[in-house]
């Protein structure tokens, strides 16, 4: 078996497991079995790599999506790198609702960015790793999007901004979770990020 650089392609394959061209997987083996031959090749290929950790104490994210890369659903998939002298968080999901912008795209990935640092920063205050004052740098590459961030309060961009944030089921939550909390420093150093 030859190594490969990633297990499938991006976008081969279809909700019903199908490939784009409509052909159909083979019948005679099992879905997991090409799945793990396609993982092992992988693994294969990138026997000699880590994950490498240095002593490096801040807090550094990074955002990325892609506007409406689902052929089929117009879905954008959010990438989300949290790193603490290593990676600490990282993962791709496509987004619940579909953008009507690559700028909106983009900030709703930051949004998920901005969550993990929250979730991450009261992690370390209680291990006693973290400090809560340290400021943490989140890199986003859409100029667009930074300025919704900056013109964004409670959850909702400001100034009569076109492109709104629509997820308003985490609007409220993250509202109401303010209230209960009052003033709270670890909340107010998560809004200014």
């Amino acid at each position: 078996m030859n190594a490969t650089a990633t297990p499938i392609e991006r976008g081969m394959l279809t909700d019903e497991g199908n490939f784009v061209n409509d052909r159909p997987l083979s019948k005679s083996v099992p879905y997991r079995e090409v799945i793990g031959s396609l993982l092992f090749a992988y693994l294969k290929g990138t026997i000699n790599y880590g994950i490498r950790f240095s002593g490096a104490s801040d807090l550094v994210a990074y955002t990325d999506s892609d506007y409406a890369g689902d052929i089929h659903t117009g879905h954008s998939t959010s990438g989300v790198l949290v790193m603490r002298g290593g990676p600490v968080v990282w993962y791709a999901q496509k987004q619940r609702l579909v953008a009507t912008s690559t700028a909106e795209a983009e900030y709703r990935a930051a949004v998920s960015a901005i969550d993990d640092i929250c979730w991450i920063r009261r992690l370390g205050r209680e291990l006693k790793i973290l400090k809560s004052d340290e400021p943490t740098t989140l890199y986003i590459d859409n100029q667009s999007a930074i300025h919704m961030l900056k013109n964004t309060h409670e959850g909702k961009i400001r100034k009569g901004k076109k492109h709104r944030y629509r997820k308003k089921i985490h609007s409220r939550a993250r509202g109401k979770d303010r209230e209960r909390r009052g003033k709270d420093r670890e909340s107010a150093a998560c809004q200014k990020l």
